[in-house]
C-alpha cells in the first residue's frame, strides 16, 4: 500500500481491476472490489464483524507478497518499479481497513471492540514489516538519492522525498535490534489505544436519567430519542435516558431549561474515562505516554512531541508553541467579548452572572448565543476553552 498517500493498513485505495481475485473474495464481501459509481462504493449494508478476521488475514498476506516482490525485484530500483509499485500495493487491505475504521468508530459493541484489541497490534506489526524491511528501504533510498538526476518531474520528486522521509521517521535506519524494539512499542501502543477506546466507549454507553419536568425546553424529537433509549434500558415509564454521547448530550445542553440537569449531563460527559473503576483511563494514558516517550528516544528524538512535530510546518514543539502564543492574546480578547455578549443571557437563564454559572450553563449560553447571532456574528463565535479537555 502506498505509504505516503494513504494511511498504512487503513486508508481507502483505488481498486486494482487487474488484480487476480483471491480464494476469499467469493465468500467474503469485504475482500471484493467495490462496485458502483465513483470507482466503487463500500458495501455498508453487508459489513459484519465476523467477516473481518478472514478479510484482514487474507489482505495482510496479499500485501506482504506484493511488497516482497518489490523488495526482491532484481531490476535496478526506479520510480516506477519501487515508488509507484508501492503506491499500488496493499489496496485490498486499504479497503478492508477503511471499512474497519468506520465501523469501530461508530459501532460501540463488544464484537468490534474485541476485533480492535486483537487486530490493532497485528496491523501495526504488518505495517512495521514493510517500513522496517531493509531491502525495500534500500530501493527507496536509491530512488531518493537519484531523484534529481533520473528525469523525475517535481511531483514525482516530492512523492519520493515524502516517502523516504516517512520511512526514516518510522525507523528504517535503525539496527535490527532497535527495529525489533520499535515494533514491540508500536504493537503495545496499538493495544493501549484499543484499551483506551474500549473504556471510553463503555462510559459512553451509560446514561443520565431525567423526568418530564427536568426535560422542559427540550425539543420533542430529542425527547423521543431519550424515551427510546430509556425503553431499551427497561427504565420505568416517564423516565428519559440521556445517553452519554455527544449527539445526545449537546441537545440537552442547548435546550434544557433545568440547570441541575445540564450540570449532571455535562459532568458525566466530560468525565468519561475519569471516574475510577474498571473504565478509568488514567493508567492506560500513563502507559501510552511512557511508550511514546520510549519510542521517541529510540528514534532519536528528545520527546514524542519532537517526533510528531518534525514532519509539520513548525518542525519543533518550541516553534509550534511560539505560533500559539502569537495568537493567544487575540484569543483571550475574543473570549472576553463572548463573555460580555453572553452575560445578559446568563442572567436571564439562571439568574446568575456567567462568572458564577456552572460549566453546563456556560455551554448552554454559548450554544444559544450562537443560534441567535446574525450569520456574520455566528462565524466569529468560538468555543470557550476548558482546561480539562
Amino acid at each position: 500500500m502506498g505509504q505516503s498517500a494513504r494511511n498504512r493498513c487503513g486508508g481507502p485505495g483505488r481498486p486494482d481491476r487487474r488484480r487476480t481475485r483471491g480464494p476469499g473474495d467469493r465468500n467474503n464481501v469485504l475482500l471484493a472490489d467495490w462496485t458502483g459509481p465513483y470507482e466503487g462504493v463500500p458495501p455498508w449494508d453487508q459489513v459484519k464483524p465476523e467477516l473481518f478476521p478472514e478479510a484482514f488475514q487474507f489482505a495482510i498476506d496479499e500485501q506482504r507478497r506484493e511488497v516482497l516482490a518489490i523488495a526482491d525485484d532484481p531490476a535496478a530500483p526506479t520510480f516506477r518499479n519501487t515508488v509507484e509499485a508501492l503506491e499500488k500495493a496493499g489496496e485490498r487491505l486499504g479497503r478492508v481497513g477503511a471499512l474497519f475504521g468506520v465501523m469501530t468508530g461508530n459501532m460501540a459493541n463488544p464484537q468490534y471492540q474485541a476485533l480492535q484489541k486483537e487486530w490493532g497490534p497485528k496491523l501495526a506489526a504488518a505495517s512495521d514489516q514493510i517500513t522496517l524491511n531493509p531491502q525495500l528501504f534500500q530501493r527507496i533510498k536509491a530512488v531518493y538519492e537519484a531523484r534529481r538526476s533520473s528525469g523525475l518531474d517535481a511531483k514525482q520528486q516530492r512523492l519520493v522525498t515524502r516517502l523516504y522521509d516517512s520511512y526514516v521517521r518510522r525507523g528504517a535506519n535503525l539496527s535490527p535490534e532497535q527495529k525489533q524494539q520499535l515494533s514491540a512499542y508500536n504493537q503495545q501502543l496499538a493495544s493501549a489505544f484499543a484499551s483506551f477506546s474500549e473504556k471510553v466507549l463503555a462510559d459512553e454507553s451509560t446514561h443520565i436519567a431525567a423526568n418530564e419536568a427536568e426535560m422542559k425546553g427540550v425539543p420533542d424529537d430529542v425527547k423521543a430519542a431519550a424515551k427510546a433509549a430509556a425503553k431499551e434500558r427497561n427504565l420505568p415509564p416517564g423516565v428519559y435516558a440521556i445517553v452519554n454521547t455527544r449527539s445526545a448530550v449537546d441537545p440537552i445542553l442547548t435546550f434544557a431549561d433545568n440547570r441541575a440537569l445540564r450540570e449532571r449531563v455535562w459532568r458525566a460527559f466530560v468525565n468519561r474515562g475519569d471516574n475510577g473503576g474498571a473504565n478509568d483511563t488514567n493508567q492506560v494514558i500513563a502507559q501510552i505516554v511512557k511508550l511514546r516517550a520510549d519510542r521517541a528516544k529510540l528514534l532519536g528524538f528528545p520527546t514524542h512531541a519532537h517526533w510528531r512535530m518534525q514532519d509539520t510546518m513548525a518542525k519543533t514543539p518550541e516553534r509550534g508553541q511560539e505560533l500559539m502564543m502569537r495568537v493567544w492574546p487575540a484569543a483571550v480578547a475574543r473570549v472576553k467579548e463572548e463573555v460580555r455578549d453572553q452575560q445578559a443571557m446568563a442572567e436571564e437563564t439562571d439568574r446568575a452572572p456567567t462568572s458564577r454559572s456552572s460549566h453546563g450553563t456556560i455551554a448552554t449560553i454559548r450554544k444559544r448565543c450562537a443560534r441567535s447571532a446574525t450569520p456574520s456574528a455566528r462565524t466569529r463565535l468560538s468555543p470557550i476553552s476548558n482546561c480539562r479537555t
